[in-house]
């Protein structure tokens, strides 16, 4: 994930580097109407091609159709919340819907001794990802450009925050190292607490820092889902959002569960909601520079040149069609498309070896922490002999010298 400013009025045009052919007008649906091997051939509105690796997946030619738009809608985040709304998942948490869309509530019930006596402490937890399935430029309802992301979310890796209450003003954290967090506790406060509320803030994850898999926006927002727990606050997933985005100046969309969301990630927004949820995927995850940490704070956002951006305009479509119809051939090529963009800014190393393995073994496609240095295999859990193809993967890829392991959802 880039953590830069957001964009807003002259900047624009800095990023967008609009010329002639490049259309101002809102996203189009478009479909699948054939592959072609090794470009892409987007016939409209303009031509962009796209280099394809030299062992990489086939590429498609996209036609334009009449759009069908998703206003996300909004809902509410309840921290005590009834266990008959609460649905399990394999990390424990709950999902509590309003409207069309699913909220990610991880906060744990409010500890009380009686009705009339305050809780003492708060938890919340919230969960990593294994980078992006498309991270881009993407036009919102108004036309306006801005930068967004999918992620693609990893259940087993979580942030767990607890907040006990002190009587002494500000927070204090451990791990110390976890200053985001803590700044969106004291922001969570400032919003929500009396004048003069402090406390203590504990973090405990198990996810790989610098790699691009959402470390500090799991802490961040175990953090803020902590201090609400603990106030028995109500807030909208744009609230909390918005938090994050105060507190470390970008964020991921792993709050968001169900229907998959196109996120800014810089505004703390929605840009799109679709109808489903990503259909679920098994990885063979890479770290392709195991000494190596990015700093997303000290990182140069993409400067994505015209054909770039006109690119992202079609790949969102396709996206939304293959999460809509559960087409995992099809997502693999979008992300393969959007790892392949990135290799203009964030180079992963030796990424066409890894695609030749991933096609060698039955790989659907390749994805990437477009800010960090993880890369993975996506293959899809229901085909024939999957576990074999994913063992094999992992063998040739630790045989050339790769650090490789299986991931599953």
């Amino acid at each position: 994930m880039r953590k830069n400013r957001g964009l807003p009025g002259k900047q624009q045009n800095n990023l967008c580097r609009r010329g002639k052919g490049i259309t101002k007008n809102p996203p189009a649906f478009e479909r699948v109407s054939g592959i072609r091997h090794p470009m892409f051939d987007l016939s409209n509105p303009i031509r962009a091609d796209v280099p394809a690796a030299s062992h990489g997946w086939p590429t498609l030619v996209i036609e334009q159709h009449a759009e069908r738009r998703f206003r996300p809608s909004r809902c509410i985040l309840g921290t005590s919340i009834a266990k008959s709304l609460l649905q399990g998942s394999s990390t424990g948490s709950g999902l509590c819907k309003r409207g069309d869309n699913w909220f990610t509530s991880i906060c744990s019930r409010r500890k009380l001794r009686g009705s009339a006596m305050r809780a003492t402490e708060g938890r919340g937890e919230a969960i990593g990802h294994h980078g992006e399935l498309i991270q881009g430029v993407f036009e919102d309802e108004g036309a306006r450009l801005c930068r967004g992301l999918v992620s693609l979310p990893c259940p087993h890796l979580t942030s767990k925050a607890e907040f006990r209450a002190v009587s002494e003003e500000g927070v204090s954290v451990v791990p110390r190292r976890c200053e985001k967090a803590r700044r969106a506790a004291e922001l969570a406060l400032q919003r929500f607490a009396e004048a003069g509320t402090g406390g203590q803030l504990t973090v405990e994850s198990n996810i790989p820092i610098g790699r691009g898999m959402g470390s500090s926006t799991a802490d961040v927002l175990a953090s803020i889902l902590a201090v609400l727990d603990y106030l028995g606050i109500q807030a909208s997933p744009d609230c909390v959002m918005q938090l994050a985005v105060n507190a470390e100046t970008a964020c991921d969309s792993t709050l968001f569960s169900g229907p998959t969301v196109l996120f800014a990630h810089h505004e703390g927004t929605v840009i799109e909601a679709f109808r489903k949820s990503l259909p679920r995927v098994d990885l063979v995850s890479i770290d392709t520079a195991p000494g190596k940490v990015v700093d997303t704070l000290d990182f140069e956002p993409a400067q994505y040149n015209p054909a770039e951006i006109e690119l992202f305009r079609p790949l969102r479509a396709l996206l939304r069609h293959a999460v809509n119809v559960s087409d995992l051939i099809l997502l693999g090529r979008v992300a393969t498309a959007s790892t392949r963009i990135n290799e203009r800014f964030l180079p992963k190393p030796r990424v066409n070896d890894i695609e030749a393995i991933g096609v060698r073994h039955g790989a659907l496609g390749v994805q990437a922490a477009h800010s960090g240095t993880v890369v993975g295999l996506i293959f899809d859990p229901a085909s024939e002999n999957n576990a074999e193809r994913l063992t094999l993967a992992v063998r040739d890829l630790r045989n050339q010298g790769f650090e490789a392991s299986v991931v599953t959802q």
